[in-house]
């Protein structure tokens, strides 16, 4: 039967600490690593205001007891609202009457978007910028990059503009759903922060 000393057990004990403490440093380097990364992750050059996210899906009931304007008729069967203390309008969803043979705005009408200068709904927005720039400038580090694409209008209210660009956005949660962002483009075929756009 094989013996160890106690000198010799303990060194191989010390040898087995030390190579232990160091796994545990490395280990604990990697996780740190790995927290800073995922925070960086989060950060995009520019970003949705969240504060006007809240808006989304809201009725206009609740829009009325936050807000001090009233909605106006904007055209079909739709009403827009600006929001206190911003340069954005609330967007709902009405329905017909047939007894006024009109339109008509109730307090359970759902916000369907958010609408106005670029720059006013996002933060960050500076300049012009081409699709593809504002896209990659748009997404967080370490995330994949949202699906854009050109839309023509009609020159009518139902579109932002005659040529539009589409940002389809995957949201985490936060903002309450993925997103759609839809951004006038000028004649060379670039966004600026004075862009017209909507957020559903």
């Amino acid at each position: 039967m094989r013996r160890i000393s106690a000198s010799k057990g303990m060194f191989c004990y010390m040898r087995r600490g030390i190579w232990l403490g160091i796994v545990l440093m490395l280990t604990g380097c990697g996780g740190a690593e790995e927290a800073r990364t995922a925070a960086e992750r989060e950060k995009a050059a520019i970003e949705i205001s969240p504060e006007l996210m809240r808006y989304r899906n809201i009725t206009y009931g609740e829009f009325r007891e936050e807000n001090e304007q009233e909605a106006e008729f904007l055209h079909g069967t739709f009403y827009s609202a600006q929001i206190d203390g911003e340069a954005i309008y609330a967007v709902f969803s009405g329905e017909y009457d047939e007894e006024t043979a009109g339109a008509v705005l109730t307090d359970d009408a759902v916000c369907l978007r958010l609408e106005g200068r670029l720059a006013d709904l996002l933060y960050g927005m500076e300049g012009e910028l081409k699709a593809e720039d504002f896209a990659a400038a748009i997404t967080p580090e370490g995330a994949a990059e949202p699906v854009y694409y050109e839309e023509e209008g009609a020159g009518t209210a139902y579109y932002v503009a005659d040529r539009y660009l589409v940002v389809e956005m995957k949201d985490d949660g936060d903002l309450g759903g993925d997103i759609i962002l839809e951004i006038s483009l000028d004649e060379s075929g670039k966004i600026s922060e004075d862009s017209y756009a909507r957020i559903r």
